[in-house]
């Protein structure tokens, strides 16, 4: 598969530090069982009539995050890099439960896998996980 771009995350003063990775998407499942984890089911989707897609973003858009103080994480724009003359798409979506933030070196590189528990960041340092090719392990 391509290199594809990453995701823009972007964080609110006082928040959490988080590690200087890129992040490639958010994630359901055991973290522990790679064949359990699908994609995080967003209300807001893409405007297909404003994607274009190519190798570098299949999915034709690029999301914008913002990780707030309170540690919860809001879907705050979708962008079409790849398409002239479109607006970006303005939206507001809390994500809720349980899940994952993939963040990586690059789009094949180590990883840090930064759980969230009922929509909030799990500050506890222990419980992330690092992933370095198949393997996964505690991050500290």
């Amino acid at each position: 598969m391509t290199m594809q771009m990453p995701e823009v995350l972007e964080v609110e003063d006082g928040t959490l530090e988080l590690p200087a990775f890129q992040l490639y998407g958010v994630m359901v499942g055991d973290i522990d069982d790679p064949t359990t984890w699908s994609g995080y089911t967003f209300s807001v989707r893409g405007d297909p009539t404003k994607m274009v897609m190519c190798t570098a973003l299949w999915r034709g858009y690029v999301s914008t995050y913002l990780l707030r103080r309170d540690g919860t994480i809001h879907l705050q724009q979708l962008e079409y890099p790849f398409t002239k003359d479109v607006r970006r798409d303005e939206v507001d979506e809390q994500l809720t439960g349980d899940f994952w933030l993939d963040m990586r070196k690059g789009f094949t590189g180590d990883a840090v896998l930064v759980p969230f528990v009922d929509g909030r960041i799990d500050i506890e340092k222990s419980r992330w996980r690092s992933r370095k090719g198949r393997s996964i392990e505690r991050y500290i």
